[in-house]
This record gives structure tokens, C-alpha cells and sequence, in this order.
């Protein structure tokens, strides 16, 4: 997403050695001041764009912004998911051994089966 710096309320026309970017300041919008060194097409026209404001380059900088974003995301979802997991074998664990401790038939198949819940 590219915004195109248009004259309004009186202001000069645009210059056209300079980038068509609109800089944004607290309180109003005003032509980037540097010289263009890349001609795209926005909406149909060509306009020229420094480096910085380059609408391929802002656009790739976005989407790896994004995915790393995304990884990160799905990085602490897997991380929330194992805890969880782990939370209920250590459950199961507890209750295995109480099980034990009031005299299950068959201890070791069931510490087996408890052990299996860790994925380990």
C-alpha cells in the first residue's frame, strides 16, 4: 500500500524531481524530498519513488515482517500446546501413582501407559 502525495488545500503541485511518497508529520502530509530513483505503476499510473519508498520493496519488507511474525505465532502456540500436554501427563502421572500407592493389580502397565502420555 503506497500513498501518493496529492496537493490539497492550496498547496503547490507536486514536484516532479522528487518522490511521490506522502510523509506523514504529527499534524499534516507534505512530497517526500528525495530525488526518485525507481519508476513504478500505482493504480494505473507511473510514478517515481526513492529507495525508501519504493512500493515493491515496502511490500516485501511487509511480508517478511509478517511471516516472521506468523512463525513467531506459531512457535508459542506449539509452546502453549506441549505445556498443556505436559500439564495433563503430570496428572496422570500423580493419579498413577496413587493408584499404585492403593494397591493397583498391575503397577508397571499402568506406569507404562502414563509414561507413553509424555511422547518421549
Amino acid at each position: 500500500m503506497v500513498f501518493i502525495w496529492k496537493p490539497r488545500w492550496g498547496q503547490s503541485p507536486a514536484k516532479r524531481d522528487r518522490c511521490r511518497a506522502s510523509v506523514y508529520t504529527s499534524v499534516w502530509s507534505h512530497q517526500c524530498q528525495r530525488k526518485p530513483k525507481i519508476q513504478r505503476e500505482v493504480d494505473g499510473k507511473l510514478y517515481l519513488f526513492c529507495y525508501q519508498h519504493d512500493p515493491v520493496a515496502i511490500d516485501a519488507k511487509r511480508k517478511a515482517r509478517q511471516e516472521k511474525w506468523d512463525k513467531e505465532w506459531a512457535e508459542k502456540e506449539a509452546g502453549w500446546a506441549r505445556k498443556e500436554a505436559e500439564g495433563k501427563a503430570l496428572d496422570a502421572c500423580k493419579e498413577a501413582i496413587q493408584k499404585i500407592a492403593a494397591g493397583h493389580n498391575d503397577p508397571r502397565t499402568l506406569a507404562m501407559e502414563t509414561l507413553k502420555m509424555f511422547g518421549d
